[in-house]
């Protein structure tokens, strides 16, 4: 397990961030920089509507964030710490969560076609709903999942945890 002191932003350090973001993804990278929030303490933060599209969110603390409407296309979100977010309406199409903590999140209905789930706890997660196509589940945790109506073609998950043989059955449909 690591070990991070998350660093501290300020609410006007981040809209400069998410401001150099926006520049930076219209201007198709000519201008502007890429937000980089790495390891940085975003408990709580207020994210609603926001375009975080390929930004660098690894390693946050995003717990009890609202995401609601954000645009997390493509975003790097590699171990960052989303339990109890709200993340209604997001648009998280091949978002790489790779070992991020999602326990008690609530994913109902959202787009995550492409996502990249590796080794990602998804305990008690919501995902009924979910348009999931080629995403890869490998080693998650989904125990205490709800899977209910979640749409998988060519979805991965191999080595999972803590489904039961009804999910499991419902998955390799």
């Amino acid at each position: 397990m690591n070990v991070f002191f998350w660093k501290k932003v300020s609410n006007r350090k981040l809209n400069k961030i998410l401001d150099a973001h926006q520049v930076w993804f219209s201007s198709r990278q000519k201008e502007g920089t890429r937000a980089n929030l790495s390891e940085a303490n975003l408990r709580e933060a207020k994210l609603e509507g926001k375009d975080l599209r390929r930004a660098d969110l690894s390693n946050s603390k995003l717990n009890r964030a609202s995401l609601n409407m954000a645009d997390l296309r493509e975003a790097d979100l590699i171990g960052a710490d989303l339990s109890l977010a709200e993340l209604q309406d997001a648009d998280m199409r091949e978002v790489n969560l790779s070992q991020a903590d999602l326990s008690n999140a609530d994913l109902h209905g959202l787009m995550l076609a492409g996502a990249n789930f590796t080794n990602a706890n998804l305990r008690s997660a919501n995902l009924s709903g979910c348009q999931l196509e080629q995403a890869d589940f490998t080693g998650a945790d989904l125990q205490g999942a709800n899977l209910d109506n979640v749409h998988v073609p060519a979805a991965v998950f191999r080595n999972v945890r803590g489904l039961s043989n009804a999910q499991r059955q419902q998955l390799t449909r």
